[in-house]
């Protein structure tokens, strides 16, 4: 069921007494499968998803990514042109295919979008409290045109 209100998807947990049991097609002997339930998360593809359509542990996941490679991206003796081509070619594509595989909130992705665009800033050489109107604003309005994680 789809809570359009709290823009998460939720599943009922299937009742089984019993696990499920198939043949394996090597030993030709019996393999159990374990029963997970919906809110349990699993790594597919590089994105974190959970049955249930909770992005936390995506989000979560996500979040410590982008904060380690901050840290490691500011320690770095690379040029700003470098640091640039590293955050539009290597850092945003990876964060904004994981993200856009997930329902968030705008509250859930604050943190990201905070780090994100720090991040930005200082591949760009500006101050980290660059106004971010002028940061995501469109080219024809005076503004840079970045992409924007949310």
């Amino acid at each position: 069921m789809y809570n359009f209100k709290s823009n998460k998807i939720t599943y009922r947990k299937l009742c089984s007494n019993h696990n499920i049991k198939i043949i394996s097609p090597k030993n030709r002997q019996w393999q159990y499968v374990n029963q997970l339930n919906p809110t349990d998360a699993r790594r597919t593809l590089g994105a974190i998803l959970a049955p249930d359509g909770s992005s936390s542990g995506q989000l979560k996941h996500t979040l410590l990514k982008v904060k380690e490679f901050y840290t490691k991206f500011k320690l770095a003796s690379l040029t700003n042109k470098a640091k640039w081509i590293a955050y539009i070619s290597v850092l945003l594509p990876e964060i904004l295919y994981l993200v856009m595989a997930t329902l968030y909130t705008e509250a859930d992705i604050r943190p990201l979008h905070s780090i994100m665009d720090q991040l930005a800033c200082h591949a760009l050489g500006l101050n980290k409290h660059f106004p971010r109107s002028i940061l995501h604003g469109p080219l024809h309005l005076g503004g840079l045109g970045l992409p924007s994680v949310d």
